[in-house]
């Protein structure tokens, strides 16, 4: 059975750098999000990427980066006129959630870095957003683990849990 990992968190929190370390080690095809395109086209490429025969990371995943970016920023979510059951039904196709979560200090040494548009003057909003999403997907019993890059041995805490998938 093929593996799909999601890798989520606010801006500059080590998501792209973990997703691609953990594609290169494990073999997993690495796929980044669409951003902020068309619902339907969000729709489908979840499900034909959580449907194909391959191992799977995730940089981002459209149900979890659009209610969070899209309520902080827009104030509404492209995912809303979903009901719950469906947006449980895509989750529940993830083998593991890897939720990225150094300090705000860390996530907001932006450098040079360009962001979205009020991601930096919102970030500790969507911060809190994230860690509200992370508690409930705990809440509701999915697999989900923290990592902090900053954190000693925290890469390797994840790579044996991949292992074990």
């Amino acid at each position: 059975m093929a593996k799909k990992i999601v890798i989520f968190g606010p801006d500059n929190s080590g998501k792209t750098t973990l997703a691609n370390q953990i594609s290169r080690e494990f073999k997993f095809s690495y796929i980044h999000s669409l951003g902020p395109v068309d619902v339907q086209k969000m729709v489908r490429f979840m499900n034909d990427l959580l449907s194909n025969d391959e191992d799977v990371v995730f940089d981002r995943f459209p149900i979890i980066e659009e209610s969070i970016y899209g309520l902080a920023l827009r104030g509404s979510s492209k995912f809303d006129c979903f009901d719950q059951k469906y947006i449980s039904s895509v989750l529940k196709r993830v083998n593991l959630f890897i939720y990225c979560n150094p300090n705000l200090n860390t996530i907001c040494n932006w450098g040079t870095r360009e962001q979205m548009d009020g991601v930096k003057e919102n970030i500790e909003k969507i911060r809190s957003m994230y860690d509200d999403y992370h508690d409930k997907l705990v809440f509701d019993n999915y697999p989900v683990v923290c990592y902090d890059y900053t954190a000693a041995n925290g890469l390797l805490s994840i790579k044996e849990r991949i292992k074990i998938l």
